[in-house]
Order: structure tokens, then C-alpha cells, then sequence
């Protein structure tokens, strides 16, 4: 995260100016940093339910919450193909000398990818994924730490306006 963010306050600082690039970082490295801590403490369930209740299409819902839940299999996926790879004695060190290498590691990913898509589209299918009137297993209730959070999230969210406009 941090190298992304340098990345972009670089460029930034070259293309803009500095004080501009600095704000756009803090702006990015807040919205990563948020984003993770919502990732790393809702189960890709608990959103797809809520999601769910603020009516937003099914399909939609399902989409992001296979999204959430791929992130990790792709990493251990990723991780496991460099791992074959460089005891094969392929170099995938990060250089520029490099960067052809890291194509040995691009067409195993991408089969793999597409075979995970496939089970993915035989598993939908054998559960009747298309059907009307669909039915979900466990309903999600608001408990009252649940409120409070809110709360402070409407508030940062206020505070962060009104910084923003300036008030």
C-alpha cells in the first residue's frame, strides 16, 4: 500500500505540484487504510446481506462478494506459482531486467483463473442461481454496537465534508 501511495505522490508531485499530490495521498492512503479495516472485520456474508437490505441487485451483491472472497485464493495462488517457479530458477525478483520472466507466471494464473471461473459457473448453476424467488439461509440483524458505529461513521463522514468544503 505505502509503495502505491508513494507512486502516486511522485507522479503527483511532478505532473501537479506538491501540495496538490500531498493531499492526494492523504486522500488515497485514508480511503485504502478505511478499506481495509471494513475488509478485514466484515465477512463477505455479513455485507452481502446488508447490501442485500438496502436493496441493491442480487447480481451485484454477488458479484462483490465473490470479488471479497477470491482476493485471498488468488494471493495464495499467486504465491504458490512464484514459489513453483523460482525453484524452477526463473528469476521474478522485482527489476526491470526481469519483467520477462514474470510471463511464466502470468499463463499459469490465468488457467488457473479460468478453471476456478468454470467451477464457480458449475457450482451456480447446480444451485440455481437463476431462479426467482430465491431464498437466503440466515437473516442479519442491527444490534446496538452496530448503531453506535454508525454513528461515528456518520460523524467522520460530516467531519470529513465539512474539512473538505472548508466551512
Amino acid at each position: 500500500m505505502v509503495p502505491m501511495v508513494g507512486l502516486v505522490f511522485l507522479i503527483s508531485w511532478i505532473t501537479i505540484g506538491r501540495h496538490e499530490a500531498l493531499l492526494i495521498c492523504m486522500r488515497l492512503f485514508n480511503l485504502l487504510t478505511s478499506s481495509f479495516l471494513v475488509f478485514q472485520h466484515i465477512r463477505p456474508d455479513e455485507l452481502a446481506a446488508g447490501l442485500r437490505k438496502m436493496n441493491i441487485p442480487f447480481g451485484f451483491v454477488f458479484m462483490l462478494k465473490t470479488a471479497v472472497r477470491f482476493v485471498p485464493l488468488m494471493q495464495h495462488k499467486i504465491r504458490s506459482i512464484r514459489e513453483a517457479q523460482m525453484s524452477r530458477g526463473i528469476d521474478l525478483r522485482l527489476k526491470l531486467k526481469n519483467a520477462k520472466n514474470f510471463m511464466s507466471m502470468l499463463g499459469p494464473l490465468l488457467v488457473q483463473s479460468f478453471l476456478l471461473a468454470d467451477e464457480l459457473a458449475v457450482a451456480m448453476e447446480v444451485r440455481g442461481y437463476g431462479r426467482k424467488n430465491r431464498s437466503f439461509r440466515k437473516n442479519y440483524r442491527l444490534g446496538f454496537l452496530d448503531y453506535i458505529i454508525m454513528s461515528i461513521a456518520a460523524g467522520a463522514l460530516i467531519l470529513f465534508i465539512r474539512w473538505e468544503t472548508g466551512w
